[in-house]
């Protein structure tokens, strides 16, 4: 009896922790932060995982702004301002360097053979897709697998993976507990027929366009179990959904879940993990309706009504001509007539509470989206005591802690599964730079430099706050240079001292006021 797990205790347990209403939740909430109309389900749907459409927002629509958008924009610059660099601790410092370098040279997708057909981009863009995804919508998904190169050997490979295009074990509050984790791939034709055969071209789907310009595809959806129904850990193909035939099947050459899952916060009580949209969505929609209000005052012009009964008729001639005459004469053969020749409309108008209510739900998107007017550089246009502005810069740090400790904790995950995996199966050779001297890992005549001896499984990775924030006193500085440049009035009208003044700008810039930068007052001439 074979040891791995069978297709259809497979099967069962993907369809129990794919829930379609779920992921067209997350789709809605996507095409919320693009500005798109809401839509919830899928453009192609079927036994198992659902298809979704590519979103297209309208961008000109007046009333459908995208401060959610600019909100993720805004934090994924502030959390992800420099590439990682994990450190290696209980290991000889020697060895961890190198297991240093060899991460940033595969992030960054340095290789020996930059002409070899093996996709070397480096993991860069994949890390920061995965981040904004996840904050996001709550979660999001690294897989860590291998990519093969012209030359036989194997690199490890990390790639973002959209939670529409994953299922994972809804049974576990942490993907990283569960069974198994299943990721679904797009492959053109031609592609998968060359690796899974001619069956392949029986499931192939069409996304978009028609004729010879449609886009033609194959899924396949990869599963990593630990082991189901008591069978071993276990690797399977499937192929277009979860009833779909078997392309492949074998022990899990991994051992664990070749993944690193970004978990925003997971609250007791909910299925799935909470992210940043979900919060600001109502607040958006209201802040939309009053910006559709006000476009449609705007449109509403003043006008003014003529009693042309009452209006000499050459000059009325004159005024449909817009030719402006200086003066329209009245006609009244009546004196007693005491009728206006005209009558002003006015535009429609707006209540001023209106603005109040746009302000006060800005306030409360600001506070649900960790993102606040000193983040987006929106100080300028209206006046703000000093006081307002430390405060914003205060709440501009704290809001950005909790991702920034997401971050590090998702990003440590990934560089354990990636050594995990390096030292396994990565055999291609790459430069790195150790104790300030070149080397070559992996290098075929020296199996010292071999990932398979060299690197130690008991190595503890270190990611600190502060490596990843690497400009975070950049930043800090900008805004108390902010700060202080708000303060100038109060400087010129004499209310601040100017010399503590300049003492304290010149220590934002990193100046020790007292080595001479500060003049000394010229002695007054008395005769």
């Amino acid at each position: 009896m074979s040891l791995l797990t069978h297709p259809d205790d497979l099967r069962t347990v993907l369809a129990e922790s794919c829930d379609p209403t779920e992921y067209a939740r997350l789709y809605d909430q996507l095409r919320t932060m693009m500005g798109a109309e809401s839509q919830s389900g899928g453009a192609y749907t079927g036994s198992g995982l659902p298809f979704f459409e590519d979103i297209r927002p309208t961008h000109l629509t007046l009333g459908k702004s995208r401060r959610i958008l600019q909100n993720q924009l805004v934090e994924l610059a502030r959390v992800r301002y420099a590439e990682i660099e994990p450190s290696f601790s209980g290991v000889d410092p020697m060895v961890g360097e190198a297991m240093r370098g060899y991460w940033s040279a595969r992030a960054s997708g340095r290789t020996l053979s930059p002409a070899s057909s093996a996709q070397s981009s480096g993991w860069t863009d994949e890390i920061d897709r995965a981040f904004l995804e996840g904050n996001a919508l709550g979660i999001s998904f690294l897989q860590v697998g291998l990519l093969g190169t012209d030359q036989g050997t194997r690199r490890v490979h990390v790639r973002h993976v959209s939670p529409l295009q994953t299922v994972w074990d809804r049974h576990a509050a942490d993907p990283h507990a569960g069974r198994f984790v299943a990721f679904a791939h797009l492959l053109p034709v031609d592609l998968a027929a060359q690796q899974y055969g001619e069956s392949a071209m029986n499931h192939v789907r069409t996304l978009v366009g028609a004729g010879e310009r449609a886009m033609k595809v194959v899924r396949i959806i990869e599963v990593f179990d630990r082991g189901i129904a008591g069978k071993e850990s276990t690797y399977t193909v499937l192929l277009d959904d979860f009833e779909g035939p078997v392309l492949q099947q074998s022990a899990n050459p991994f051992g664990l879940l070749p993944m690193a899952a970004y978990v925003h916060f997971s609250l007791p009580g909910l299925r799935a993990p909470l992210g940043r949209v979900a919060l600001q969505a109502p607040t958006q929609e209201a802040i939309n309706e009053i910006e559709s209000v006000l476009d449609t005052a705007i449109k509403q012009h003043p006008f003014t009504v003529i009693d042309t009964d009452l209006v000499d008729d050459s000059d009325l001639v004159r005024l449909n001509s817009n030719e402006r005459p200086a003066y329209v004469r009245m006609r009244r053969p009546d004196v007693s007539d005491r009728r206006l020749p005209y009558y002003n409309v006015p535009g429609a108008a707006v209540h001023p509470q209106l603005f109040e209510r746009m302000q006060m739900l800005q306030q409360q998107l600001n506070a649900e989206s960790g993102v606040s007017d000193m983040a987006r550089g929106n100080l300028m246009p209206e006046r703000r005591t000093a006081t307002e502005i430390e405060m914003l810069a205060q709440q501009s740090g704290a809001t950005g802690t909790w991702p920034l400790r997401q971050l590090t904790r998702w990003m440590r995950r990934t560089v354990e599964t990636v050594m995990h995996l390096a030292k396994g199966f990565d055999d291609d050779p790459v430069r790195v730079n150790v104790g300030n001297l070149d080397m070559t890992l992996n290098d075929p005549a020296d199996p010292r430099t071999w990932l398979s001896n060299l690197f130690d499984d008991q190595a503890e990775v270190q990611i600190s706050e502060e490596a990843v924030l690497y400009a975070d006193g950049i930043r800090k500085r900008g805004e108390r240079l902010l700060q202080l440049d708000r303060l100038r009035p109060e400087v010129e009208a004499g209310l601040i001292a100017p010399d503590r003044y300049l003492r304290e700008k010149l220590r934002t810039l990193g100046f020790d006021p007292d080595d001479g930068w500060i003049q000394p007052p010229a002695p007054n001439n008395q005769l």
